[in-house]
């Protein structure tokens, strides 16, 4: 076992080296691999002993993905060639936000907080899509919002009377409708920073008294994604207001969720 021990501490030194691991990562590291050396025979390893030992039993699935990756990239750097599937990763169930929770951060925020909230629960914009908008961008008149996506793609997406009335409420206040990004730090139409939108849902989400968890701001994505499938059961509407460019990835955000047809068919069916 010496051997092996050595070889851990010699695959650390090489990792924080390359500047990849940071001392404490390094440290967590280190006691994950030095069980494994300890607990499994690496001389004898075969796919049955390591698999064994990456999804033992009582693990959650976080920790068998991290034992994976770990003695993945330690026995690639030691010469063992002996390889083992990625542990199944569950994914989990979207939680969009009920209507009183929507109800409960709209009375929490400011004119610039409604803008922000609205786009996200109403139209369905992503952080960073909101971050990207200008004022330019908008079209009130024409009740559509010019939206530039992942990978820069490019969409219109309509909007709703009720973000196009908290628009006009700030852009009409503190904002004016000078040139500049749409969600604005100053009245100059400086942009305010990408992380200062989960930062600002989280402060607001707390005031609200909305705590389960998987609520953030994404959450609010999902929201109006779930929305309008459960007013439509429109797969396609729905992947085309949320820009995604796999259908797959749309069914996802709203598996599980029952829509409004299947709502009414059960309560014909109820006595």
């Amino acid at each position: 076992m010496g051997g092996w021990l050595e070889a851990v501490d010699g695959y650390v030194e090489h990792k924080q080296l390359l500047g990849q691991w940071r001392p404490l990562s390094a440290q967590k590291c280190r006691q994950v691999l030095v069980q494994f050396v300890r607990e499994v025979d690496v001389c004898r390893l075969d796919e049955a002993s390591l698999g064994g030992w990456v999804n033992q039993a009582g693990f959650a699935a976080g920790t068998r993905i991290n034992r994976w990756t770990i003695t993945r990239g330690f026995l690639a750097w030691a010469g063992v060639d002996v390889s083992v599937p990625s542990p199944p990763q569950p994914r989990s169930t979207p939680r969009p936000l009920r209507d009183v929770d929507v109800s409960a951060l709209l009375a929490e925020c400011d004119l610039r907080d409604e803008v922000f909230v609205s786009l996200a629960v109403c139209e369905g914009l992503r952080t960073g899509e909101i971050h990207r908008l200008d004022v330019g961008d908008v079209d009130i008149g024409g009740r559509t919002v010019f939206v530039v996506g992942k990978g820069g793609h490019q969409r219109w997406v309509p909007l709703t009377e009720a973000s196009a009335a908290r628009i006009c409420r700030y852009c009409d206040g503190p904002r004016g409708w000078r040139p500049g990004a749409l969600v604005a730090k100053d009245e100059q139409g400086s942009r305010v920073s990408h992380s200062w939108f989960g930062n600002r849902a989280r402060k607001l989400m707390t005031a609200a008294g909305i705590k389960r968890p998987g609520v953030n701001l994404h959450a609010l994505r999902h929201t109006a994604a779930t929305r309008l499938w459960m007013e439509t059961s429109d797969l396609f509407m729905t992947q085309q207001l949320l820009g995604h460019t796999n259908v797959a990835t749309t069914a996802r955000y709203v598996a599980s969720r029952p829509t409004g047809a299947m709502r009414d068919a059960m309560n014909r069916v109820s006595s």
